[in-house]
C-alpha cells in the first residue's frame, strides 16, 4: 500500500478553552509508517501538548511533551511507535487555538 509522503493527522481550529487541566482533547492515530511528526500551532494563552506513543492502541507512554505559550510556532518530534495519541492535557486559552500536525515518511 502506498502512502503520501505527508498526511494530516490532527487538524483542530477555533477551540476556546478557559483554564482547565486534564482537558482530554486527544486523537489516537495509526502512525506506524511515519518516522516524524511536524506541525504548526497558533495559541493565545498557553497549552500543554503531549505526544504519547505505543505498540498497541490504548497502551501509551509519553514520548514528547511541550508547554506552548502565546504565539505561533512549529512542533517537530520523532515517531517511536505504531500508534500515537496526541493530547492537550492542560490549557488556559483566551482565544482560539489552531493546530495542524502532519506525519512524515
Amino acid at each position: 500500500m502506498l502512502y503520501p509522503r505527508r498526511r494530516p493527522l490532527v487538524q483542530q481550529a477555533s477551540v476556546t478553552i478557559t483554564g482547565s487541566t486534564n482537558v482530554g482533547i486527544s486523537a489516537c492515530v495509526d502512525v506506524g509508517y511515519f518516522t516524524n511528526f511536524s506541525g504548526l500551532y497558533s495559541v493565545v494563552g498557553s497549552i500543554t501538548f503531549q505526544i504519547r506513543s505505543g505498540v498497541a492502541s490504548g497502551s501509551f507512554q509519553v514520548t514528547s511533551a511541550s508547554t506552548i505559550n502565546s504565539g505561533t510556532g512549529i512542533i517537530s518530534a520523532p515517531n517511536y511507535g505504531k500508534f500515537a495519541d496526541f493530547v492537550i492535557t492542560a490549557a488556559n486559552s483566551q482565544a482560539s487555538l489552531c493546530l495542524l500536525l502532519n506525519g512524515e515518511l
